[in-house]
């Protein structure tokens, strides 16, 4: 396996639905788009395990393993929906930019738990992943924007979610079967939370507050369509991807290349969305540039 090759797949695969997902995150609710993108996001992975679906089959006969997979599910459907409110309001660059926490927590639980070992270059690289994060999401007196906590959470929640899917694929179950198995019970419980949340009270309260600065008018909704079946599965080829990685024991080099992210986020923002970043977030994201460029030279 080409680590270096299937980490910039990866990235390229997230930044496409990062990107997009701003777009089409103004024009749907982010209780009704968490259950749509993972739903969607499931299809290339169905894919994946056609041709070989005894894989598939051979996960689900393992009740333990099903259970496992179910409560990894509850945390990814979590981390859709906080991540989501954040980004209906913020700038795209720093609300993933706080997907960075994900890397930092993986990279932890990759050193301490699965015990990767950790080169000079890739410390000093995740010290400069750190230290251009918590620029990126400060304000010049780094005051701490309390709009990105529903954000903070979710990465949490997510992280949460690949520390369970890596023990299962350390344990070397079919690394694709168990995403997709933890993919279609997260969007199943997504669809149940909406019909609940459609016949309470919550959800009338809820539409009161939602304020939709819809991007697309009504002639162009089905170009919002579009794109969001495109983030979609760029989000589910990026899981299969990191899944792979994950499974071959490169989570920390992995989630470390992850860093870059944001600094990609933050270029196609500052041109296409015109996000405006102060000199801490700009010299925030040129340390997670230097960190991609330490990492692959």
């Amino acid at each position: 396996m080409n680590v270096i090759l299937f980490s910039v797949f990866t990235t390229i695969s997230y930044f496409i639905s990062s990107i997009l997902y701003k777009y089409v995150s103004a024009y749907f609710d982010y209780h009704k788009i968490s259950a749509i993108v993972i739903g969607l996001g499931a299809i290339p992975m169905l894919l994946v395990l056609l041709p070989n679906p005894a894989a598939l089959f051979a996960t689900l006969s393992n009740y333990k393993l099903d259970l496992a997979i179910g409560l990894s599910s509850v945390f990814l459907l979590i981390g859709y929906v906080l991540n989501f409110k954040t980004l209906k309001t913020e700038q795209v660059t720093n609300t993933f930019a706080l997907a960075q926490i994900q890397p930092a927590m993986l990279i932890a639980f990759g050193i301490f738990v699965m015990h990767e070992q950790l080169s000079f270059i890739e410390i000093i690289a995740l010290m400069f992943l750190i230290t251009g994060t918590f620029f990126i999401i400060s304000n010049d007196k780094l005051e701490l924007n309390r709009n990105f906590i529903p954000t903070i959470f979710a990465n949490i929640s997510w992280s949460i979610y690949w520390f369970i899917i890596t023990f299962l694929l350390n344990a070397n179950f079919d690394s694709i079967s168990v995403i997709f198995l933890a993919r279609l019970l997260s969007f199943i419980f997504g669809i149940m939370f909406l019909l609940w949340f459609n016949t309470t009270k919550i959800w009338d309260k809820q539409k009161k507050k939602l304020k939709d600065g819809h991007i697309f008018n009504k002639k162009l909704s089905m170009a919002a369509v579009v794109l969001l079946v495109v983030a979609s599965f760029a989000d589910g080829i990026g899981n299969i991807i990191f899944a792979l990685l994950d499974y071959a024991k490169h989570l920390v080099f992995a989630s470390i290349f992850l860093s870059i992210l944001p600094a990609l986020i933050g270029i196609f923002a500052y041109v296409f969305f015109k996000d405006k970043f102060s000199k801490l977030q700009i010299l925030g994201l040129i340390l997670v540039v230097i960190t991609g460029v330490v990492l692959v030279f």
